[in-house]
């Protein structure tokens, strides 16, 4: 079967990488086309032996991202819906089946992903296509014209399965209550190392925490930004989990996962630290998987701000704590039942973080949480199949 995966894959983020790589694996049995939902470069085959290597390779411009009245103006009197549409179509030719996910692709931004997973949709149905949501969180500040675009992507799906209770509420409430809406937990729970190997070091032979650093706008962009916390205060209380983990003798690297963004405020952190301990800081801003695996295989323990780099540390056998800045990192951690290890990160004692974080058992190589993915993948494969 020939399916079309649209995602976030050519994505500098590399949990956006880990969501594409998890299921392109799953499905690698299948032929199987890559289609980025905001970048404008054509869609390719995907070589199921090399296409990590080539993704890692290539060069992406970031764009700049217009406000959302200039971006639905863009789209819809200038051209760019009709030259997404065509590239859309080019992934879709000869295709079987498409599938949209993971990751928060029903969401309101300036790059219009309710407007593009819309745009997908139509071109399926035209084409008598199927298709599955597979993986994805819907997010909880959906305008009007948003919502109203995605209710008909999820009527037309063929197959549905979101990665949090949260989100399929939020589904089910789009639907009128109708419709059949799993959940499952999200895909890059099964991630796979490039080496394949499910074999991990002892993570009681390192002894090093990682403080994973996002920018302070997107950081407060949701539940903190009533709070009235500047980048500041930001910095302040990542100074005060460092000395809780200076006195848990513990070593400190600072690590980003590969968002531009990020690596300012990341800097900004480590010299901070590095001043206050008298030594320097280390600081990791991968921009590649494989960069991101060599460095966190390296660490014990990690305190999360991007969720994908939680749920990456915990594939690589690192024990996490991640902090909820937004609902889904929360929602994404209750699917798997471990919401013990999402903490408020201005509110929270960051000593007691600290021992928690140190206490947490370390789960197998490739725990049940991926196999509960694969049986997601498996579902997804199963509804396409029999609507072709």
């Amino acid at each position: 079967m020939k399916i079309a995966i649209f995602s976030e894959c050519k994505s500098n983020n590399q949990g956006d990488q880990a969501i594409f790589r998890s299921v392109t694996s799953l499905l690698s049995d299948h032929e199987l086309v890559g289609i980025s939902l905001s970048d404008e470069s054509p869609p390719k085959v995907i070589e199921n032996s090399n296409y990590s290597r080539r993704l890692r390779d290539a060069k992406f411009i970031a764009s700049f991202k217009l406000p959302m009245s200039r971006a639905r103006i863009r789209w819809y009197l200038q051209g760019a819906r009709s030259k997404s549409a065509i590239r859309y179509a080019q992934g879709l030719e000869n295709c079987d089946a498409a599938i949209i996910g993971g990751g928060q692709l029903f969401r309101r931004n300036s790059n219009l992903f309710a407007e593009r997973v819309y745009e997908i949709s139509n071109l399926c149905q035209e084409r008598k296509i199927p298709y599955a949501i597979l993986g994805v969180g819907i997010d909880s500040a959906l305008d009007t014209s948003s919502s109203r675009l995605l209710s008909k992507v999820l009527f037309r799906a063929n197959y549905i399965c979101l990665r949090d209770a949260l989100s399929r509420a939020r589904a089910k409430k789009m639907l009128g209550g109708t419709g059949n809406v799993e959940v499952g937990p999200d895909l890059a729970f099964a991630y796979t190392r490039n080496s394949f190997s499910r074999k991990f070091k002892e993570p009681s032979q390192r002894s090093t925490v990682f403080l994973n650093i996002m920018n302070y706008e997107q950081f407060t962009s949701r539940t903190y930004r009533k709070l009235n916390r500047n980048q500041f205060d930001m910095v302040s209380r990542w100074k005060a989990f460092a000395v809780a983990a200076i006195k848990a003798e513990l070593d400190i690297v600072i690590c980003t996962s590969g968002v531009e963004g990020d690596l300012a405020v990341a800097q900004v952190v480590a010299q901070q630290i590095g001043d206050m301990a008298g030594c320097k800081i280390q600081v990791i801003h991968p921009t590649g998987l494989t960069e991101m695996e060599e460095a966190l295989t390296r660490g014990g323990y990690i305190l999360a701000s991007r969720m994908h780099a939680g749920i990456l540390a915990y594939r690589f056998g690192l024990k996490v704590v991640a902090f909820d800045w937004d609902d889904k990192v929360s929602g994404c951690w209750e699917t798997i039942g471990q919401p013990d290890c999402v903490y408020n990160f201005w509110d929270s004692d960051p000593s007691k973080v600290l021992s928690f974080l140190i206490s947490r058992a370390v789960e197998d190589d490739y725990p049940p949480v991926a196999r509960k993915v694969e049986v997601a993948v498996k579902h997804c494969l199963e509804h396409l199949l029999s609507r072709i």
